[in-house]
């Protein structure tokens, strides 16, 4: 009997992962971190959450598309895309991380109006029932005439079994089957007990209100849609995952060059300093241009104080 009870036995899904990858260990060397731009996508997607919770989107629309097929309304399996941290500044791989935010509303939204519109969707899984009842009774009669007893004993017994199915196309079939068996202690009935059966199959198919598989089968056109949307949601949460991983990389690749060429800036201007006090002393240069050197010295270090430690914040963070 598993292949009658498969499709209604639950569905057993994997736990989310949250343990770390190793990846990161196997990158320190000596104390030191070494991160290349691939690293850093393969660390970002091996751990990170928001991506294990939208691996279970295309699971949940399939399920959700089995219920449709069951002829069950449509319920909401959209998740929201989530974007990771934001870059400090506008240079990197892109500035568009909100452009997926809300992307499961228009999954949720979708399936409630569909639900609502048009008419009632049948159940498309078969139903089967069976009914059996037993009665015993005693019945006192006032007229012995008909009965010939002062107290009719009647036992009986009632056994249906019904058959029923609804197809996307509108049309309802119903089989019933019945089967009553009877006996009375009266003497007068010439047959007793007896047994009465019968066998009912009606057909009913719809011409307008609820006719064709569109109108019947809406729901499911409609999951299945939202079965690729789920896809797509998957792949979004990646590749935002990815951009902002990849933002904040490169944005510390930048900061880490801009501190070297500040760096490089301070001791051009601390060296052009000493050059042009010598060329004083010797009498080559008006004491003026030492002013103006000490000057592009102070805006340098200036610029080094600022510079190093938004750079040592970034990597530290």
């Amino acid at each position: 009997m598993g292949w009658l009870t498969r499709p209604y036995r639950p569905r057993t899904v994997p736990p989310i992962n949250l343990s770390n990858s190793s990846r990161l260990e196997s990158l320190v060397r000596a104390g030191n971190l070494y991160l290349s731009a691939q690293d850093v996508v393969a660390l970002a997607i091996e751990n990170n959450i928001d991506v294990e919770v939208q691996r279970y989107g295309p699971l949940l629309a399939q399920e959700v598309l089995n219920r449709s097929k069951a002829g069950g309304a449509l319920r909401s399996v959209g998740l929201g895309v989530a974007q990771g941290a934001q870059s400090v500044s506008l240079q990197g791989v892109t500035v568009n991380n909100g452009a997926g935010a809300g992307a499961g509303a228009g999954v949720s939204s979708g399936g409630g109006i569909v639900t609502q519109l048009g008419p009632v969707i049948p159940s498309f899984d078969p139903s089967v029932s069976v009914v059996a009842l037993f009665q015993h009774a005693t019945i006192p009669q006032s007229n012995t005439i008909l009965t010939g007893t002062t107290a009719l004993i009647q036992t009986s017994r009632l056994y249906q079994a019904q058959y029923q199915k609804n197809w996307e196309f509108g049309l309802n079939a119903q089989l019933t089957y019945s089967s009553q068996y009877t006996k009375l202690n009266s003497q007068f009935f010439n047959l007793n007990p007896y047994t009465t059966g019968s066998l009912d199959l009606q057909i009913t198919q719809n011409l307008l209100q609820g006719f064709g598989s569109a109108v019947n089968g809406r729901n499911i056109l409609v999951q299945k849609n939202n079965v690729k949307v789920t896809d797509l949601q998957f792949k979004q949460q990646v590749i935002a995952t990815v951009s902002s991983v990849l933002n904040l990389y490169w944005d510390l690749v930048s900061f880490h060059q801009d501190a070297r060429a500040r760096k490089r800036a301070y001791d051009t201007a601390k060296q052009f300093l000493e050059d042009n006090k010598r060329q004083v002393a010797i009498g080559v240069l008006a004491e003026i241009e030492v002013t103006r050197a000490e000057a592009q010295l102070y805006s340098s270090e200036q610029d080094l104080v600022i510079s190093e430690p938004t750079y040592s914040n970034r990597r530290l963070s």
